[in-house]
């Protein structure tokens, strides 16, 4: 790890062309806002000014792992499937009557776009938490179809609205799927106290994010 100053791209230049460094060498650069760097370390050290760059890099390194697995939470992907729409038709099943009942009074917020199955009967049912996992299982099938027909835009965008729906879930409203209410509950009550979530919320870029979104459906 080296911390980034004004010198930093110059001395590399200079290294290269004297050929002391290897012309296939890589240089991965990280650039966060200073205001974010420098809350961060008065979170890790408070005023001790002998604070490390590398113990900082890595905390950030962990908030954005932490994120990404947040993203993947069922729950979350419960979020997202009714964000994008997801509707299965088939009101025979309990899924169906159960949905049917949400989309009565959320329907507004929350229309249906994209037709989906969730499917019924043994061969489901054999998994204890499919009742559970049934949004998320085809959210993650969305992309992973997305991704084979090379739609990578679209993947980010998906990966976008997972990370919001984990970072900013939405209020008062209860999931399509019943069974997750109470984690959606769980999952606004830990970020309320959880203070790196708080900082992450705080210094996310909501414009540049929406900016990348906006070029990423450009793209399809």
């Amino acid at each position: 790890f080296a911390q980034l100053d004004s010198k930093s791209v110059a001395t590399l230049s200079m290294l290269l062309g004297r050929g002391t460094l290897l012309p296939s060498l890589e240089v991965v650069v990280k650039l966060y806002k200073r205001i974010f760097w420098d809350e961060l370390e008065q979170e890790l050290y408070g005023d001790d000014a002998r604070g490390s760059h590398g113990q900082t890099f890595k905390t950030l390194y962990g908030l954005a792992a932490g994120c990404a697995a947040g993203a993947n939470r069922t729950e979350v992907m419960n979020n997202f499937a009714d964000l994008v729409g997801f509707c299965d038709g088939d009101s025979e099943t309990s899924a169906g009557t159960c949905h049917a009942i949400w989309r009565a009074h959320y329907g507004d917020l929350f229309p249906s776009i994209l037709k989906v199955r969730y499917g019924s009967g043994a061969s489901f049912k054999r998994d204890k938490r499919w009742s559970q996992k049934r949004e998320a299982n085809v959210a993650e099938a969305l992309v992973g179809i997305l991704q084979e027909a090379g739609q990578a835009s679209l993947v980010k965008v998906a990966c976008a609205l997972c990370l919001l729906s984990y970072l900013a879930p939405p209020l008062n409203v209860l999931p399509s799927n019943w069974s997750m209410a109470e984690k959606i509950k769980d999952l606004h009550a830990m970020h309320a106290g959880q203070l790196e979530h708080a900082i992450v919320v705080r210094n996310l870029d909501t414009v540049l994010l929406h900016a990348h979104v906006q070029g990423w459906l450009s793209e399809w």
